[in-house]
């Protein structure tokens, strides 16, 4: 019995070593307090969180560090036309982080902002600016977008993040830490090695993964300049976008509902939106419906919050064109780089500008 003993206790006394140890190495590969305090969830993939849901759930506190803050909502489209080096360019008077999540819908959106919102609420901030890329593509209905055997609800990504550690629990705007911030870095570093794992995974199963489930576009910024998009990538775009959305010619009216929703919680207590419509291949026009409908149902969204100071809709029709483009949705890197840049120029009229106009008019009294 005491050989047993002595057993059991020398592989717990193992176990809680390795443990240790991979605890130690995910502390070293997790973003340091000596990096700059901003969330991109771009550069996941080169980070231990690997996706960028992951990337978005553990890296919560950097959104609490005070300060304003231009925080970037959408999907791949709003990743790449709406970068925060881009817009950091022009927009000096604060911080710009990327919040944007791939393959999203509203839902998922609007889950992201409820992240962002309450996380922001910790710093006591009163004056971010939240920009919104949106595009048809993000009006699927959640049963089309959301379904699969681990999904019985409809659970986004975002929704399977959050719960697949225990490490949080649903409650008041969204998830929140099951013992509270203050311990949040604690059980963060207690399941680390859980995403060391996955990610020593990923990257060893990515050739395999790619040949069986994943088309990634691996181009370069030359080639992705130099693009044509062919008949027949634009048949592959309209049936993807088709099952994608769950419908063959019609938009979720409850996803437009849940916008509406999602601007006006954001726009409170002294904080700006600023809704961007990114432009799509005009070629869409006569593919789907769906653009059109979306266009208007946007338009009449922008005419309900023409008498609201804090929200504001940009259109960029004009970079529409068919060439402006390397696939269905995405622009061209130098397009992509005027995209971000007009955006900047909005955001810097409507946040930057006005500061330095109310502290002149305050400087005066």
């Amino acid at each position: 019995m005491v050989v047993v003993v002595r057993v059991l206790l020398r592989v717990l006394l193992l176990t809680a070593a390795v443990y240790a140890c991979l605890v130690g190495i995910a502390a070293l590969m997790a973003p340091g307090s000596s990096e700059p305090q901003t969330v991109d969830t771009a550069s996941a993939g080169s980070t231990l969180y690997a996706t960028s849901t992951k990337y978005l759930m553990f890296m919560q506190p950097a959104l609490r560090m005070p300060g304003r803050r231009v925080i970037v909502l959408g999907a791949s489209n709003a990743d790449i036309e709406l970068r925060p080096q881009v817009l950091g360019e022009t927009v000096k008077c604060a911080t710009i982080d990327n919040l944007s999540i791939g393959n999203e819908n509203i839902t998922e959106l609007d889950e992201t902002a409820r992240i962002a919102l309450q996380n922001r609420r910790y710093a006591h901030a009163s004056s971010d600016v939240y920009v919104l890329g949106v595009w048809f593509g993000l009006f699927g209905d959640s049963k089309a977008r959301w379904n699969g055997p681990t999904r019985e609800n409809n659970e986004s990504d975002i929704d399977l993040e959050f719960q697949r550690y225990g490490t949080y629990k649903k409650g008041g705007d969204f998830y929140e830490s099951r013992f509270g911030v203050a311990y949040e870095p604690l059980l963060n570093g207690l399941v680390s090695p859980f995403p060391l794992i996955e990610k020593v995974s990923r990257e060893t199963t990515k050739r395999l993964r790619d040949f069986f489930f994943i088309r990634p576009d691996s181009r370069t910024d030359a080639e992705r300049e130099a693009a044509v998009v062919s008949d027949a990538d634009r048949s592959a775009a309209v049936t993807y976008w088709q099952r994608q959305l769950g419908s063959p010619d019609r938009l979720s009216p409850a996803q437009f509902d849940l916008l509406a929703k999602t601007i006006t919680m954001l726009s409170r207590g002294g904080n700006k939106v600023i809704v961007v419509d990114l432009p799509v291949p005009n070629w869409w026009d006569a593919a789907l419906p769906m653009n059109r409908e979306y266009k208007d149902r946007l338009a009449a969204m922008e005419r309900s919050f023409a008498d609201d100071g804090a929200v504001k809709f940009v259109n960029l029709d004009r970079f529409n064109n068919s060439e402006n483009f390397s696939d269905e949705v995405h622009a061209k890197p130098s397009i992509a780089k005027q995209i971000g840049q007009s955006v900047a120029k909005v955001i810097n009229a409507e946040t930057c500008d006005l500061t330095r106009q109310t502290h002149l008019l305050e400087g005066h009294h």
